[in-house]
């Protein structure tokens, strides 16, 4: 018999996800009345079978069930039943909260490279300006541009002496 139309695979795929591995998984396949000549070939599909549920395309599964439940909602307002409206949305509301990206979903290895390519860059554009010895840490370079541009634009806000002597 084909291993993929075996009629006691689904049973051996539950044993499985329960958690029985090895020579446990191997006797409760004999007490299913599997041939011990088939039960290596069957526990093999069984796995390729839990490969194949867990490899799902998440984002689809998600909007399945945000359709479904949105679906749900519609039917239960349009007959009155605020009971399983008021649930649906819970439900929606929780799905949608737990696929939002939380902090403690960014990749701290991430976060530590980009950092390091924006100082680089910093670094790039300030030391060919030479305000300080090449020597001097990035943020002596950063504190002598800004005071730099706070000079120059104190000067360009200052008014002439000509113009405030126009006005009086």
């Amino acid at each position: 018999m084909a291993t993929s139309e075996h009629p006691q695979l689904n049973r051996l795929i539950l044993l499985m996800v329960s958690g029985l591995t090895g020579p446990e998984l191997t006797a409760a396949a004999s007490r299913l009345e599997i041939p011990e000549s088939e039960i290596g070939e069957l526990i093999d599909e069984a796995r390729q079978r839990i490969r194949l549920a867990a490899s799902f395309d998440h984002h689809h599964e998600l909007g399945v069930a945000y359709t479904r439940l949105n679906d749900l909602y519609i039917r239960a307002i349009k007959v009155a039943d605020l009971k399983t409206a008021l649930t649906a949305q819970r439900d929606l509301n929780r799905l949608l909260e737990s696929h939002t990206p939380s902090s403690s979903a960014i990749d701290p290895l991430a976060v530590e490279v980009d950092a390091r390519e924006e100082v680089e860059a910093i670094r790039l554009h300030l030391l060919p300006l030479q305000l300080a010895s090449p020597s001097a840490p990035l943020r002596e370079h950063a504190r002598i541009a800004a005071e730099r541009i706070r000079q120059q634009s104190d000067a360009s806000c200052q008014v002439p002496a000509s113009a405030s002597t126009l006005s009086e």
